[in-house]
Order: structure tokens, then C-alpha cells, then sequence
């Protein structure tokens, strides 16, 4: 079928036919995926490597492009490699003269699968099957010099071969129990080893570092000897991307991980562990919130079934009293939430081996020493900050706009307002602030996360801090302002429905279910359109592989898109608003609780199969954990201890209650609600005793570790 017998030019097939031939005796040993039969035939070979880097041939649509002359060849290539040019004491370059980019494109394919062979890769290349691309699949051997050398070299960690703590004590006995299965069928148990950076003295005395550790290793690698983001941003390389595995997909999907379908489960804890080793921490850690999050919030979903079924049976008085108790259990709730899943992430970090040092995290290509503490750097944030400010103000701006109109269409019903009858501008007011929300979130998202990648920041730790912070300004007061409006400003400003507090009540709740629901159906229908538009990707490059039916699953994998720091913000983002409208109006609209938690259930699985099947494969990086988050989640929980004492003090509390007494409860309760989360904050710890007792033990065994003498390989 003329996969990889596809006809080379003679320059380029002298160059791959030696990686070539072992491709052709072993092409008809290539199985096809199993998809169903109206899916594409695609033939498996993610065998071939861990990561692959594709470069443009040229055919006859293209030709004229390749026959052109490089301007500036000893430029792009001190670019493309700066450690033997740049770098380098005796800066070494080829002899280019007048050199076609179809010239300098093979030099540059030559000079990378050279860099490879250096960094002990084994390296396959291969022809698009439209004959149009180079892929050179590279991937490094386990057991080998050339990867102990990356895992010295890349300060990579590995785990002491050593008798591991666990996360349970029991008459100071570790007790050693199963918590799992890997993706290779092995038995994973509840043990936290040590982890140390690779040297060469402790070679014998660690475990082999991890396969996502591996992939982490060679990209590190990689940064050292070649620049790929100067390669693409040059476009004489394609696309550069970490492999899929099919088989550990399907093992994934087996378990029920990324299986859309299978939406009634249980987010149990050990799932995030399986997520770790297949794509690494930070992935890790953004699913194992996910599945936190939504067992936690099981329970006051299941309290706000009750409530909804009972409160139209009830008298009104009995309403608020449910009310005001399920409002006190959210501020218990959350304080325990919080704390209860910093103990579990930070032992999920020892059981993964992160490190807790900022500065061990990569050093963004972008980043610029020169440019720390410029004027230009400087205005540069102070422009975003503006921006941030800017947005704000025409959020308050809209609100107040846009109740002024609908309390001018109040009284005078019969009239018109913008040729609409003012009784469809009453009812249009809550799809109007829902409409200014989704159109400045749309607007404001991308366009801080582009500025924040435009900011010198040092790391991706950094960067994503510095988004998250400023994302969460704006959509704060988007999100939010318009509901504390409803119970706060409303009935002093322009009064409530009915000239009752009960008329404030039922407008709030009413509005926050509409844009409660509106957030959870657009973030569903978003992530559909990223799985459908992949999909139609790969059909449309199907139609274009002239006449053939038949494509491999790393062509596939470079047509997906790639997952960035923008898209993991993004989505840490959506489930963390979900979490302050619980916070801050859970006292109101009970019922939201139940609406968060069957629509995690299905959003956690689309997000489980977009990472899988729609993206390209995350490459795993050091991660400390969630700091910005984790602030921001703090924040959102003492907001809704503000909120919540607010709405049952001055909404739900007797009319007759004076103005006086009513501010005076409420901050004497405000005060009273804040210190206890406080006391039970600090009770409770930023550490379990679980994690004492594990670091404590990893200290004593990293001591003896040290201590031990060179001839003793068993610390």
C-alpha cells in the first residue's frame, strides 16, 4: 500500500534509507487500531519512539518555495543549534555558499538525527503517506549509559531503593496496603519513597527513573543541543510532539477513565494515580482536584435534593431556617474541603516525587535575564493590569446600565425600550447580564493569556501563576458582581418584586441557575467542539492522502492540537468558578450543588478524552503543586463566609429587625464564622500527620543515604 515505500527524492533517501529498511521488512506487522468499523484504518506505530519531529519535502505544490535561496543560512543555523555555535569556545558551521531551502532543510534533518544518535536516541524516520512530510521518530533505550548521562545531566529523580513509609502508622508499623493497579499490571501500593536527584554515586542505590520522567529527561536533552521552537517558529520543522501509546490509552479506557460513556461512576481516589503515570504531575494533580472536588460536593448535593423537594411544603420562616443551616455547613464545608485536599495533594506529591523548590521547575525558551526589571518589561505588566481594571469597570459599568433600563421598563410596563416591549425587556434582563459574562469572558481570556505569554516570566510555574491571577480578577467580578448586586444592591438601590425581601430572593436564585447552567452547558459545548473539530481533522486529512485509506497513528498525532499552559489554566479555571458560586451563593440556590456534580461527572470524562484522543500528549514537567490556585480557592471560601452571613442576616432575618441591629449581627457573625474557618484552618494543618511522619522517616533515610560509605549500596 505504499506507506513507507513512498518515492524519495535521492538526497533525502540517501540520508534515511538506513533507518528506512527496517521500516520495510516490519510494515506488514503494523496492526490497525481498533475503532470500530466507520473509523479510519490506522495503523499502529507509536512503537517507534517517545518523541517525534517532522520536517516539510518538498512536491510539486511546494517546489518553487524550496528552489528559493536562504538569506542569512549561518543565522538560522547558529539559531537552530546555539551550544556548538553560539556557545561554543570554536563555533562550528557547515559550508553553505548559495544554498536552496530545500538544501538547508535536508543539512538541518542531517545535523538533528546526528544530535540523536549523539544523545544515544534510536532514531526511525519515515514518509507521510502523501509523500509530504519527514517524521523522524527518536526515543531513548531503557537500561542504558546514554540515559543514566540525560538523568545526571537533567538533575532527574528517582526513587530509593529502600523500605517506603506509608501513608498509614499503625504501633509504629508502616502499614503496607494496595491502593491500585498500574498500566503495565502491576500492584501499586500505598508507599511514598524518597526521591533524590540522579548522581553518578547513587546510581545502584535508586530505582530507573519513570517513564514520564524519561520523556521529561530526553526533552530537557534536547533543549541543551538544538532549539525546536526556533525550528517551527522558521517552519522548517512542522510539529514537534510527545507519543501517544495506544495500548496504555486503551488500558485507560478500559479502566473508565476516558470512556465518555460511561458517565455514572464514582471519582475514587487511586484514579489520578494511573493519570500520573501516563501523563505526568501536573496533569495528575488537575484530575485528582477534579476528583475531589466532585466527592466532596456528593454530599451537599444530596442535601440540596432534599431541600429542593421539601421547601414548597414548608412555611416560609422554615425555608429560611433550612436555609441559614445549609448556609453554615457550605462555610464548614468548604473549610474542610480545602484542608482535607491539601493533605491528600501534598502526600499524591511524595508518592510522585515532586520536588517543593520553585526554582527546580524548566526555564521557559521565552525567558530574557536582560530583561528583568526594565522599563519596557514593567509597562509591559502595568498595561495588563490596566486592562485587567478596564474590563472590571465595564462589568460594574453594563450592571448598572443595564438595570437602569430594566427599572425604567418596571414603571412603565405598557411602554417600549429599543422598540422591544418593556415586558420582554424585564424578562431578557438575566440573559443580557449572561451574554455580557460569556462575551467578556471570551474576549478576556484570550487575550491575558497572550499577554501573560508575552511577560519575561522564568518558568512555566511562574507563567501559569501569573495568568491564574490575572484571569481570576476580571472573572471575579464578571462572574460574580452581578448575583452580590441582586442580594446586596438591589433592594436599597431599586428595591425588590412585590416590595419584599422574598422578591430578592427568588430574582437571585432564579438568575443564578440560568448563568450556573448557561457556564456548565457553553464549557460542555466547547469541549465537544474540540473533539469534533479534531476529528473532522482527521477525516479531511484522510480525504487529502490521494485515494489511500490507510494512516498511522503518529500522522494522527500530529495533527492534534497541542496542550499548552494556556489550555491547562483555562480548564483549572472553569471548575474553580463553579467552586466560589457554591462558596459565595450556595445559601441562595441550594440546588446548584446537584447541577455541579452530574455535570462534573460528564465534563471530568470529556476532559479525560480530549486529553487522550484530541491533543497531543502532555510533556511532563516538574510541578510543585497549586499554589496560585490554592490561594484563590482560600479567597473564594473566606468570600463565602462573607457572603453567606450576609444573606441570612439581611435576607433571610425578619423584616421587623431594624436596619441598626441587622448591620451589627452581621458582623458579629461575619467575625464569629471567619475566626472559627480560621481555628479550624490552623487545627487542621497544611500538613497531615501522615506527612510528617513520611518526610520524617525520608529525612532519617536520606541522612544514612548520605552517611553510608561508597562500598555500602543499601542505605
Amino acid at each position: 500500500w505504499g506507506l513507507f515505500l513512498c518515492q524519495m527524492d535521492t538526497d533525502t533517501r540517501a540520508l534515511v534509507n538506513s533507518e528506512l529498511s527496517p521500516l520495510r521488512e516490519d510494515q506488514q506487522q503494523l496492526k490497525k487500531l481498533d475503532l470500530g468499523r466507520a473509523a479510519p484504518d490506522i495503523l499502529q506505530n507509536d512503537h517507534l519512539g517517545q518523541f517525534v519531529l517532522t520536517f516539510p519535502i518538498p512536491v510539486p505544490e511546494n517546489e518553487q518555495k524550496f528552489a528559493t535561496l536562504v538569506e542569512d543560512p549561518k543565522s538560522l543555523w547558529a539559531a537552530f543549534f546555539p551550544a556548538e555555535t553560539v556557545h561554543s569556545a570554536h563555533p562550528e558551521y557547515p559550508d553553505f555558499g548559495e544554498i536552496t531551502l530545500k538544501e538547508f532543510t535536508e543539512k538541518v534533518v542531517k545535523h538533528v538525527v546526528k544530535i540523536l544518535g549523539q544523545l544515544g536516541c534510536e532514531v526511525h524516520q519515515f514518509h507521510s503517506v502523501d509523500d509530504d512530510e519527514l517524521f523522524v521518530a527518536f526515543g531513548l533505550r531503557r537500561s542504558t549509559e546514554a540515559l543514566h548521562d540525560l538523568a545526571i545531566r537533567a538533575e532527574a529523580y528517582a526513587a530509593v531503593k529502600s523500605e517506603c513509609p506509608t501513608d498509614e502508622k499503625v504501633d509504629n508499623a508502616w502499614q503496607r496496603r494496595k491502593v491500585g493497579v498500574n498500566l503495565k499490571g502491576q500492584e501499586v501500593y500505598n508507599e511514598c519513597p524518597l526521591y533524590v536527584r540522579y548522581t553518578p554515586g547513587l546510581h545502584d542505590m535508586v530505582e530507573e527513573p519513570k517513564d514520564t520522567e524519561v520523556l521529561r529527561i530526553l526533552r530537557r536533552g534536547l533543549r541543551g543541543r538544538m532549539s525546536i521552537v526556533k525550528l517551527l517558529e522558521e517552519k522548517v520543522a512542522n510539529v514537534f510532539f510527545a507519543v501517544h501509546k495506544w495500548d496504555e490509552l486503551k488500558e485507560l479506557e478500559k479502566r473508565g477513565w476516558n470512556d465518555p460513556t460511561r458517565v455514572c461512576y464514582w471519582p475514587y481516589e487511586g484514579s489520578s494515580d494511573s493519570v500520573e503515570e501516563y501523563f505526568g504531575a501536573p496533569t495528575g494533580l488537575f484530575f485528582h482536584f477534579y476528583n475531589s472536588f466532585s466527592r466532596w460536593v456528593f454530599f451537599p448535593a444530596a442535601v440540596s435534593i432534599i431541600i429542593f423537594l421539601i421547601r414548597k411544603l414548608v412555611p416560609k420562616t422554615h425555608v429560611h431556617v433550612i436555609d441559614t443551616l445549609f448556609g453554615l455547613y457550605m462555610c464548614l464545608w468548604t473549610t474542610f474541603f480545602l484542608a482535607y485536599y491539601q493533605h491528600d495533594k501534598n502526600v499524591k506529591l511524595l508518592r510522585w516525587g515532586m520536588t517543593t523548590d520553585e526554582s527546580a521547575g524548566t526555564v521557559r525558551r521565552e525567558f530574557d535575564d536582560a530583561r528583568r526589571g526594565t522599563a519596557r518589561e514593567s509597562f509591559r505588566k502595568l498595561l495588563h493590569w490596566f486592562l485587567c481594571c478596564f474590563f472590571i469597570c465595564e462589568t460594574l459599568w453594563f450592571v448598572y446600565w443595564a438595570t437602569n433600563i430594566r427599572a425604567e421598563a418596571v414603571q412603565n410596563p405598557s411602554g417600549k425600550t429599543f422598540g422591544l416591549e418593556n415586558e420582554h425587556i424585564i424578562r431578557g434582563y438575566t440573559y443580557a447580564v449572561t451574554l455580557n459574562i460569556k462575551l467578556v469572558d471570551c474576549t478576556w481570556s484570550p487575550l491575558s493569556m497572550w499577554l501573560s505569554k508575552k511577560e519575561n516570566h522564568r518558568t512555566d510555574m511562574e507563567l501559569k501563576s501569573s495568568m491564574a491571577v490575572k484571569l481570576f480578577a476580571v472573572k471575579f467580578v464578571v462572574f460574580y458582581f452581578p448575583f452580590v448586586y441582586d442580594i446586596v444592591l438591589r433592594p436599597r438601590v431599586e428595591g425588590c418584586p412585590g416590595d419584599t425581601m422574598e422578591g430578592c430572593i427568588h430574582m437571585a436564585r432564579g438568575n443564578l441557575k440560568v448563568v450556573f447552567v448557561t457556564q456548565i452547558i457553553s464549557g460542555a459545548i466547547a469541549l465537544l467542539l474540540q473533539v469534533a473539530f479534531q476529528l473532522w481533522s482527521v477525516k479531511a486529512a484522510l480525504r487529502n492522502k490521494k485515494g489511500s485509506s490507510m494512516i498511522t497513528f503518529l500522522e494522527v498525532q500530529a495533527l492534534m492540537s497541542e496542550f499548552d499552559v494556556a489550555t491547562e489554566v483555562d480548564d483549572f479555571m472553569q471548575i474553580v468558578l463553579s467552586f466560589g458560586f457554591l462558596a459565595m451563593f450556595g445559601t441562595v440556590c441550594p440546588v446548584m450543588c446537584m447541577f455541579c456534580f452530574v455535570a462534573n461527572l460528564a465534563l471530568k470524562k470529556l476532559l479525560a478524552f480530549r486529553f487522550s484522543f484530541a491533543q497531543q500528549r502532555v510533556v511532563p514537567q516538574i510541578d510543585t503543586g497549586l499554589d496560585a490556585w490554592m490561594w484563590i480557592l482560600q479567597f473564594l471560601a473566606y468570600a463565602g463566609v462573607t457572603c453567606s452571613c450576609y444573606i441570612v442576616i439581611f435576607m433571610f432575618l425578619d423584616d421587623k429587625v431594624n436596619l441598626a441591629s441587622k448591620l451589627l449581627l452581621f458582623i458579629l457573625s461575619e467575625r464569629a464564622m471567619g475566626a472559627v474557618k480560621m481555628c479550624l484552618d490552623s487545627s487542621l494543618g497544611k500538613k497531615s500527620v501522615a506527612q510528617q511522619r513520611i518526610e520524617e522517616c525520608n529525612e532519617d533515610v536520606l541522612e544514612l543515604l548520605l552517611l553510608a560509605p561508597k562500598e555500602d549500596q543499601s542505605p
